[in-house]
């Protein structure tokens, strides 16, 4: 084994274990908050479990690459690895979840547009308009990778966007990244100058306290994103500059950092927002509750049979 092929199956088994813990975490989440979104009709957590469904889907179908490279460098079950419909279709699900990724941010923030900025009009914020939206979020993320050029790459075993072929790489950088995050920006500093400029009655000056942190907390986590992206885009630049050589660890490092990101985002979310930690902070009551009961249950149950 090579020192490239060492490395590589190194940031490999990286992004493999941060993606499972990724998917761990997601589902846990989503167990709790499914229930009560069909219970309650909330829309700001249909917004949240739609971005951990998109987390989670993106998770276990990008790790199916990841265990097919690995597969590829230490030549294990790997006769299966080629190029084939299949394989596009993965390659093509991965991109587009990912798309769907960035939509869902998009949709928290134009929710909290439409609360902050424009609450007269509650036509935004009922529930059935903003469920709509998140169907054509989905469609919409699963449409534009028909435009997008994926091919199978021999040196990492499975199907994705080459990174010598500039136009592919810019359409999808720009429709599946740059645009919903330029989208996500402009809208929360449009409400940030609306909470700066505009003073409030008193009622609602605790409310408004509370949107402002959770606009920060959410500009702080578009940063992240933001700044993950570098490496792709460095790496893009390196290729472009040596015409189209790339560097042989170039897929491995742009798959690594949005499994770190992806991985602390999911934690991040539930730490920033009052709601979520709340709901699992109750939820994690309830059972200490019911494993008190239990045990008390058992414990005199016991004493009955000693006595008896």
């Amino acid at each position: 084994m090579t020192n490239t092929t060492a490395s590589a199956v190194i940031l490999n088994t990286v992004t493999l274990i941060n993606t499972f813990i990724t998917s761990f975490i997601c589902l846990v989440i989503l167990i709790t908050l499914v229930c009560r979104v069909a219970l309650r009709k909330d829309v700001h957590l249909l917004l949240c479990t739609n971005t951990y469904v998109a987390i989670l889907a993106y998770s276990l179908a990008s790790g199916s690459l990841y265990i097919d490279a690995l597969r590829g460098d230490v030549q294990m079950f790997a006769d299966g690895l080629n190029d084939s419909l299949m394989c596009q279709i993965r390659g093509s699900v991965v991109l587009a979840l990912l798309s769907a990724i960035f939509g869902a941010f998009c949709l928290l923030a134009f929710f909290r547009l439409c609360r902050i900025v424009h609450r007269q009009k509650q036509f935004f914020q009922q529930y059935h308009i903003q469920f709509i939206f998140v169907i054509f979020k989905w469609l919409l993320s699963f449409t534009f990778v028909w435009f997008v050029k994926i091919e199978y790459l021999p040196s990492e075993y499975y199907c994705s966007i080459p990174f010598n072929t500039l136009k592919p790489v810019l359409l999808a950088s720009i429709i599946a990244y740059g645009f919903p995050s330029t989208v996500i920006a402009v809208i929360y500093i449009r409400i940030s100058s609306y909470i700066h400029y505009h003073r409030l009655i008193m009622a609602t000056q605790r409310r408004t306290r509370r949107d402002f942190l959770t606009i920060q907390r959410t500009m702080f986590i578009v940063s992240i994103l933001w700044l993950l992206g570098i490496p792709s885009m460095v790496l893009l630049v390196y290729g472009q500059v040596h015409r189209g050589s790339i560097h042989p660890l170039t897929y491995r490092i742009q798959w690594i950092t949005p499994s770190f990101a992806f991985c602390v985002l999911s934690l991040v979310l539930i730490k920033f927002d009052s709601r979520l930690s709340s709901i699992l902070a109750r939820r994690q009551v309830v059972h200490m509750k019911l494993r008190d009961m239990k045990v008390s249950q058992h414990n005199q149950n016991r004493r009955l049979r000693n006595k008896s």
